[in-house]
């Protein structure tokens, strides 16, 4: 930063932290007993444990822990469990964004054998299936990417979707009616069947987002009554850490009675986050853009050596992360010594939904997931 330059600069420790852990539960399979020991898994955190046995009881859920403290495996280890023992149920696993579904279609397919002679039919991008004993679960997601096959394979034949509110709201419920047609059939079939709601990330559905989301889940819940769905449906909420998590749980559902689990079990290393408002020139009192702070300290921070250190900028538009890729070529290619035509595609990349191709965005994920 110039010395005529000044700027707001907030930094906040969280400290190390032990784990504390609990065993399996035993109304856990021995099939996916197996599948958490080929994970390397022989015990869980205690949230993990609590949530599985509040979902084996049949309570709705909701689960406050902090980021990255095991919240997936929190839902998916009951949630498979009961799918293990009545194949009939379903499961619906709502999230916010496309990414959010696709990283959670990574993270669950951990729990099946590999068998590529039998998945030989399936498009790995949108659908699994997970060998556990003699049983097959499979799992697809459905988006405005899905391609027509595996969305007909996955409405047809899956026990877990994992979809947004968008496609809830515009195609699920929306051909619900069309009975002449097969998906129609399907997707009733389905929602007679459906056993379990996980809304994950429920502290992103708030202000009109979140009052739009909440209809939508009321509608869901009063067309599977129609149909017919004689199940107790369990809801599972997950959150980051937020005030008063019930409040919104029952306020999204229009449901009553939930278990709140807020007890994080993970281990944490210590973290630093630093908050930083951008300089403000001393002379002019005019703040900088945040982009230009935020390429100048790429420049000092993201490159070690001539090596690229793994990070990921977030910009709250395609168009400008589309602008900021082109400065930041700049920026990193100096240090690297490499064209500037080499530095995007081996070393940077733009990534956002819509207009960038399925391949691409596959690529993309595939190398920042190998460190490449």
């Amino acid at each position: 930063m110039a010395e005529e330059e000044v700027a707001e600069i907030y930094v906040h420790t969280l400290p190390a932290k032990e784990a504390t852990f609990a065993d399996i539960p035993e109304s856990t399979p021995e099939p996916i007993k197996d599948a958490l020991h080929r994970m390397g898994i022989t015990q869980l955190y205690s949230h993990q444990a609590q949530t599985a046995d509040a979902v084996h009881s049949g309570s709705n859920v909701v689960l406050v822990t902090s980021t990255s403290s095991g919240k997936t495996l929190s839902y998916n280890l009951p949630i498979l469990s009961r799918l293990y023992n009545h194949p009939e149920e379903r499961g619906l696993y709502i999230f916010p964004t496309k990414a959010l579904a696709n990283d959670q279609l990574d993270q669950i397919k951990r729990f099946g054998m590999q068998r590529t002679e039998n998945n030989s039919s399936l498009d790995e991008w949108f659908e699994t299936q997970l060998h556990l004993g003699d049983r097959l679960i499979h799992i697809g997601r459905l988006d405005g990417d899905t391609e027509n096959g595996p969305r007909q394979r996955i409405m047809e034949k899956a026990q877990v979707w994992m979809t947004n509110p968008d496609m809830i709201h515009y195609s699920i419920l929306g051909q619900v009616q069309k009975v002449k047609y097969a998906t129609a059939h399907h997707i009733r079939n389905y929602l007679r069947n459906l056993k379990f709601i996980v809304l994950d990330e429920m502290h992103m559905y708030r202000g009109t987002f979140g009052s739009h989301v909440a209809l939508v889940l009321r509608r869901l819940l009063k067309v599977c009554r129609e149909l017919g769905n004689a199940h107790n449906i369990q809801i599972i909420t997950s959150s980051a850490t937020i005030e008063n998590p019930i409040r919104l749980a029952e306020d999204l559902t229009g449901l009553s009675g939930f278990t709140l689990i807020n007890t994080d079990g993970s281990a944490h290393q210590k973290k630093g986050i630093v908050l930083w408002n951008p300089g403000m020139s001393a002379d002019e009192q005019v703040r900088r853009a945040p982009s230009t702070d935020a390429i100048t300290m790429a420049k000092q921070i993201m490159t070690v050596d001539q090596k690229v250190i793994k990070s990921i900028i977030f910009q709250p538009s395609r168009s400008q992360t589309m602008v900021f890729t082109r400065y930041i070529k700049d920026v990193l290619r100096q240090p690297l010594r490499l064209p500037k035509e080499k530095v995007e595609g081996e070393k940077l990349a733009a990534f956002y939904t819509g207009i960038l191709p399925n391949d691409t965005r596959k690529r993309i994920i595939e190398r920042l997931k190998c460190n490449r």
